[in-house]
């Protein structure tokens, strides 16, 4: 994750607190009081292997996989590949 971070501009302490803040949420999200989320992804997020690392890429891909099984986690990702005639993203 951190090369991720790195790799998107992030310097200095900034890729420690951006994972540190990530672990916080994935650790409030596995509870079994966690709140209602909703997520919108970009298709290219889901289409874009991992900085070339097709395992990494995979395991991300299975742990969405997972999340979206959680009655409390709605998944959602606008198809931007699928526009209509007025080029409007359909939902």
């Amino acid at each position: 994750m951190r090369e991720a971070l790195v790799a998107g501009g992030l310097k200095g302490e900034e890729p420690e607190r951006q994972i540190e803040a990530r672990i916080g949420r994935q650790k409030m999200l596995d509870d079994e009081d966690a709140p209602p989320s909703r997520v919108i992804l970009s298709e290219a997020v889901l289409r874009n292997v991992l900085l070339g690392d097709l395992q990494a890429w995979r395991a991300q891909l299975e742990h969405l996989l997972e999340a979206s099984e959680c009655p409390y986690i709605t998944l959602t990702s606008p198809c931007t590949s699928c526009r209509s005639a007025a080029g409007s993203t359909a939902w």
